[in-house]
């Protein structure tokens, strides 16, 4: 799997020297291909079992797609993010609130970002970190040649990461944030198996 990967971005190492618009198109080309390959599968079957737990089956068959597509889409971002130039985050992102973590940054304590596994949450925290942010992300990633490979993606450019499977979470939270730079991390998964919070939901 990571020979593959390393081939992929290898060829949009190459493809990101075309214009911004024109690399972006063969890129979300990639996540189209991918999307539509993955929805003949059995994968699409079982995502949408799970989710008619909740929803009705119709809804749920929606869903599912949207999920896949999301997911497709979002390989391919973190799989280019190291050839990111500022033209081709202002190609994709449309920033909105950022002066309330202006704010709270100059009180001098850090910020948190809390968001949860919806949107591509893995690329927000460089595109951050390209408007001159200090910005670090939580995450748990096994030790495992695909998350190092992952890890080395969502770090550009200059994201910092913490590994709860390998860091103290909760010290080097501190530690940053005394520093005065952002905290990313998701609300909807537990940093160790033994530290979760349930929270009723609907």
């Amino acid at each position: 799997m990571v020979v593959f990967l390393k081939f992929l971005q290898f060829c949009f190492r190459i493809i990101f020297h075309l214009p911004a618009k024109l690399a972006l198109s063969v890129m979300y080309g990639g996540g189209w291909v991918t999307q539509a390959v993955t929805k003949k599968t059995r994968f699409r079957k079982t995502i949408a079992e799970n989710v008619s737990l909740v929803f009705s089956e119709k809804n749920a068959e929606l869903i599912a797609d949207k999920l896949i597509e999301n997911v497709s889409y979002s390989l391919f971002e973190l799989l280019c993010l190291p050839f990111f130039r500022d033209e081709h985050f202002r190609s994709i992102f449309k920033w909105e609130g950022l002066e309330n973590a202006d704010k709270a940054l100059a009180q001098g304590k850090g910020a948190i970002f809390l968001t949860m596994h919806a949107g591509n949450y893995e690329v927000v925290p460089a595109a951050l970190a390209n408007q001159g942010y200090k910005v670090n992300s939580v995450l748990r990633a096994a030790q495992d040649p695909v998350f190092e490979f992952l890890n080395r993606c969502r770090s550009h450019p200059g994201v910092k990461i913490i590994n709860v499977s390998e860091q103290d979470m909760y010290k080097e939270t501190l530690k940053v944030l005394s520093q005065n730079e952002i905290v990313g991390t998701l609300a909807d998964t537990g940093a160790l198996e033994s530290r979760h919070v349930f929270y009723e939901f609907l």
